[in-house]
């Protein structure tokens, strides 16, 4: 399976700000929701999973997305938790089979894939 995802939100001002630069920049969170929506009709022609990171990260609320953000283009450990998160929700609805089996009362379920934890923990 293909799973296309979309740009995270952008804080220009405070990216700005990190590289030293005072003038227009083409780094803007319209354009990361611009290129997102067309990141997800891709998605859809092609019959792909999308994720969409722009809205799972709250592209339209800079008060909630700045959080998210380590220096306003880069995911934050929570950005990056969520995008985890949501990458892993969406893997377990839309392809169960690939999804870690869950690890229930000491033994691990049967479905899903079968893996010893300490693999899954060390990507967490």
């Amino acid at each position: 399976p293909i799973i296309v995802m979309t740009p995270p939100p952008v804080d220009s001002e405070t990216w700005m700000k990190e590289l030293g630069l005072y003038d227009e920049y083409d780094r803007t969170n319209e354009v990361a929701r611009d290129y997102g929506k067309a990141a997800k009709q891709v998605a859809q022609e092609m019959n792909c999973s999308c994720l969409d990171t722009w809205e799972l990260l709250e592209g339209e609320d800079i008060g909630t997305y700045c959080k998210h953000l380590s220096d306003g283009l880069h995911l934050s450990e929570s950005g990056n938790r969520r995008v985890y998160e949501g990458l892993m929700a969406l893997i377990e609805k839309e392809f169960p089979d690939l999804a870690p089996a869950k690890y229930v009362d000491g033994e691990y379920q049967k479905e899903g894939l079968q893996v010893e934890e300490s693999i899954w923990s060390d990507l967490c």
